[in-house]
């Protein structure tokens, strides 16, 4: 064989393989939830005291740094991180508030279906659930996603980050539902992913008209190429999104509103009869 039909045969066979990565192959995906850790008042004289993760006791790390709040005087310890088991895809946590009332919160993650993608695609991962049980003060459960092909250049692609929990606000009575909405954002190995933004999910007790409920769902998708979460999708049930990573501030009732406008008012009226 001459060395030019060599060279045919190599680019024929170069071409073929582009073309088939370019008209997709299928993936499989698994995920699962690797660890927990939150931050829970030493005391149970303070809500936080007394946290568990499904139903066993959380143990206090005194090396851990504080987590405290903006405007908030109480620290909260940090727990020790627990690793889950392995296929571990819903955890269960909650604290006994001052008056001993059980306060439950869940965070599970289901993986998305197999799909064909090329390298480059953005696809569905997974499905990501928050129970807000009551003003958990913070939780970090670690998430892996894996993705499986027989196509080399699809094959192995992994994501390994946080769902971070947090609360809507440092008082946890907020009258407002969109302000007392406790939400999660996910984390990467560098921190915050921002350009995702953040899924808030309603609280049981200050709920908006229809009372969606306090659990809600998002799908996460992401490009295959390093697994790169890129958006938050479809959130449904009591489930809302918001592209920041901070507590939203409360909506103002009408009946504010309307005392707002009188007090303009009453200013403008004083000021005209100061005039000469």
């Amino acid at each position: 064989m001459t060395s030019s039909a060599s060279r045919s045969i190599l680019v024929a066979s170069a071409l073929a393989a582009l073309s088939s990565g370019a008209s997709g192959s299928t993936v499989t995906i698994s995920g699962r939830l690797t660890s927990f850790q939150s931050a829970l008042s030493a005391s149970s004289f303070y809500p936080g005291g007394n946290g568990s993760l499904d139903g066993t006791p959380l143990a206090i790390d005194p090396s851990a740094p504080q987590v405290t709040y903006s405007g908030d005087v109480t620290l909260y310890n940090q727990s020790t991180t627990v690793l889950l088991a392995p296929g571990t895809t819903r955890v269960q946590f909650e604290y006994t508030d001052i008056i001993g009332q059980g306060r439950e919160n869940a965070v599970a993650f289901a993986a998305g279906a197999p799909v064909d993608v090329a390298f480059g695609d953005v696809f569905k991962v997974g499905t990501v659930t928050y129970t807000n049980g009551f003003w958990y003060p913070f939780a970090r459960v670690g998430l892996r996603i894996d993705v499986a092909s027989a196509d080399t250049a699809l094959d192995g692609h992994s994501f390994a980050g946080s769902i971070v929990v947090a609360v809507s606000s440092t008082e946890p009575f907020v009258p407002d539902p969109i302000a007392n909405a406790d939400y999660f954002y996910l984390e990467g190995p560098s921190g915050p992913l921002s350009s995702l933004g953040s899924v808030r999910v309603y609280e049981p007790h200050v709920q908006p008209p229809g009372n969606p409920g306090n659990t809600g769902t998002v799908d996460l998708y992401a490009r295959i190429g390093s697994l790169v979460p890129v958006r938050f999708d479809s959130p449904s049930d009591a489930a809302f999104l918001s592209a920041s990573l901070d507590p939203l501030p409360a909506v103002p009732e009408p009946s504010v509103y309307l005392s707002m406008l009188g007090g303009l008012a009453a200013l403008a009226w004083a000021r005209r009869r100061k005039r000469p």
